[in-house]
């Protein structure tokens, strides 16, 4: 899709300009509420147990060991993360796990079997989907 500008900014996402341009537009109360409810959203998501491990705030092993030991990574959404948050984390981890594939040197690569529920979800990730298929 075409880029636009907002303000004397280059935006290239459509979705994210016009989240700017409403934020813009909307009065200092809803700019407010929308900042501060960006915030909650935010720190909910952060302070999810998932998210925790994930970011290693808890004992976990690099995503590089666990593709050379050949572990098997489960993630289930659902519990006290929302629609959104299980989103972002699934497409995290998804993510690290295709990015440390991609730059571990060739004779250090294992095999990396991806089993994935809700494909569309991960749609952030097909370039590097696609990336990864064409050079491994």
């Amino acid at each position: 899709m075409a880029g636009g500008r907002f303000r004397d900014q280059e935006i290239d996402d459509d979705l994210a300009r016009s989240q700017f341009e409403e934020l813009a537009s909307a009065r200092v109360e809803e700019q407010n509420w929308i900042i501060d409810s960006t915030r909650t959203m935010l720190m909910n998501f952060y302070h999810a147990e998932p998210v925790n491990a994930f970011f290693g705030l808890r004992n976990t092993k690099p995503m590089r060991e666990r593709i050379r030991n050949r572990e098997i990574i489960i993630y289930r959404g659902g519990g006290d993360v929302s629609n959104e948050d299980d989103m972002i984390m699934s497409n995290a981890i998804l993510a690290e796990a295709l990015h440390t594939q991609l730059t571990m040197p060739r004779e250090e690569r294992v095999p990396l079997f991806i089993i994935a529920d809700e494909a569309p979800q991960l749609r952030p990730c097909h370039h590097l989907l696609e990336r990864t298929l064409k050079i491994c």
